[in-house]
């Protein structure tokens, strides 16, 4: 058990939620402390997001997946709720937060096409709501056809028929590298931010709380939850929980990043209530891809691979991108969507009924675009409830990333050598990272394996860590000072080597000794 702690507020859970509330926060004279279960950030829901930002048609598209939550005549969105004001809000303002956070992104354009009449329906369809909504969303796009699709993507199927073009509604991010920017620039500014710390109990004294976790007591006035998929249990300790989860999976894909040349932007058929299907190229450089009906799980957790699932989603994209194969996939994982039984179709953020001093948060998709107009609703609520907010004046917005070895030009590398030759020991050959980088992770609080690749990208490659595993976890044992045996992959229960081999036979030597 660790030292107790006292904070005026206690952001739980280490998501793109908890860390763009926490920066926000930083802006304030209070003491702010983000506690998170796991042994890395962005370990639950954000990691496993597509990382778009997006309006225009990947939003059209988006409203038609999921409008299969929503009841028979219920309208696809609410012009006045929280999700459409802070995705657009965030779309205009997260570029500005990536250059001062050192965050690389990029912008994309959107080609939706159709193949066949159903398809042509649908597009139909998406111009029925461009229309509906108005605004930007009426003039997102231009239609395409004949020869104009195939120069806009070469490599699409000779079948498609129609298209609508979005040039510029669309941002691509890595979310790990975006939630460790947060966190870090928010450490800058005072708060404090702590790994391997579950909360077990929240109980109230007087007019605070005492959250019980595995490092110590925090006594706290406000409590904000940001557990994600857990936010339903930490409400529950709170005081009482009024909302339930209706969870939805879909499987991805990440392809070798020789491939990347075959798209130029987002393509994808017309989305369908339930189902989602896209490629498009990533900020790091790989093509990212899912091609499925959303499926249903019991648990937020419950993301084992269905291998099944990924070859018949590989499959669908080579439909319509056919120079990609299922040969070409380097990794899988399957993303959980929550979404609140109270909120559908927005996010829901508000006082617990039972607790006026907790707030409950549940970012549907699309999480990430909406996070940054989230933050800055925080401080509202917080001060309409009391509690006294007055700015510093010593706020420091920017960060400086882990240099980015693969990015570099050769002079750049050269004279990063000189200040550390660790830099010229490349350990993940695959995403060219270095010993300099992973070891510059663990100093800003990586600790365990899936910390130093959300920070680095080591282990993202297409060897799938045969190559630069055990280096990572040598580095990380040499650095923490602790025996590669309790190196874990990403918490205490996800140990990468139980026991050296030579332990089997010695323990077997003295077994007969005795």
């Amino acid at each position: 058990m660790g030292k107790n702690m006292e904070a005026d507020v206690l952001i739980i859970g280490g998501g793109v939620a908890g860390t763009a509330i926490a920066r926000e926060l930083s802006k304030y004279n209070l003491k702010t402390i983000l506690v998170e279960k796991g042994y890395a950030l962005a370990n639950g829901q954000t990691k496993l997001s597509t990382a778009s930002i997006y309006t225009g048609l990947v939003m059209i598209g988006s409203l038609i997946a999921k409008s299969v939550l929503l009841k028979p005549g219920e309208p696809l969105y609410d012009p006045n709720g929280f999700k459409m004001d802070w995705c657009e809000m965030g779309f205009k303002e997260w570029p500005k937060i990536f250059e001062e956070l050192d965050v690389k992104y990029v912008r994309l354009p959107t080609l939706v096409f159709a193949r066949n009449k159903k398809e042509l329906e649908d597009l139909d369809y998406y111009e029925k709501v461009a229309h509906q909504m108005g605004g930007e969303y009426e003039n997102c796009y231009r239609k395409v056809e004949g020869d104009e699709l195939f120069e806009l993507e070469p490599n699409l199927t000779k079948d498609a028929i129609k298209g609508l073009y979005d040039e510029n509604h669309l941002i691509d991010a890595f979310p790990p590298e975006l939630v460790t920017a947060l966190a870090e620039n928010a450490k800058q500014n005072g708060v404090d931010v702590i790994l391997d710390t579950e909360v077990t109990n929240i109980s109230q004294q007087n007019a605070h709380h005492i959250v019980e976790t595995k490092q110590g007591n925090i006594e706290t006035n406000y409590i904000i939850n940001c557990a994600g998929g857990n936010a339903d249990k930490i409400a529950q300790m709170g005081g009482g929980c009024d909302f339930k989860f209706n969870l939805k999976t879909s499987t991805l894909m990440i392809y070798d990043r020789n491939k990347t040349h075959l798209i130029n932007g987002m393509v994808r058929p017309p989305c369908e209530p339930g189902f989602l299907a896209f490629v498009k190229p990533n900020a790091h450089g790989n093509i990212m891809g899912t091609y499925g009906h959303y499926g249903t799980v019991e648990h937020p957790e419950d993301t084992e691979i269905i291998l099944e699932q990924g070859i018949k989603g590989a499959e669908g994209v080579n439909g319509f991108i056919p120079s990609l194969s299922r040969k070409d996939v380097v990794n899988l994982w399957r993303g959980v969507r929550c979404f609140s039984n109270k909120e559908p179709d927005d996010y829901l953020v508000e006082f617990s009924p039972f607790n006026k001093k907790m707030i409950n948060i549940v970012l549907r998709a699309p999480g990430i675009a909406g996070s940054l107009g989230l933050s800055r609703h925080i401080p509202k609520m917080l001060s309409e409830a009391g509690l006294k907010l007055e700015k510093k004046s010593d706020f420091n917005p920017r960060r400086k990333a882990i240099p980015r070895f693969r990015d570099l030009s050769d002079d750049e590398r050269n004279e990063l050598i000189k200040k550390d030759p660790r830099y010229g020991h490349v350990i993940c050959r695959c995403e060219t990272v270095t010993e300099g980088e992973i070891v510059e992770a663990i100093k800003r609080g990586a600790i365990s394996e899936q910390g130093v690749k959300f920070r680095t990208r080591a282990g993202m490659g297409r060897c799938k860590r045969g190559f630069c595993g055990p280096r990572v976890i040598e580095i990380l044992a040499r650095e923490l000072n602790i025996p590669v045996t309790e190196v874990v992959k990403r918490g205490y229960n996800s140990v990468l080597i139980p026991y050296k081999a030579k332990e089997i036979l010695l323990e077997k030597e003295e077994a007969l000794v005795r």
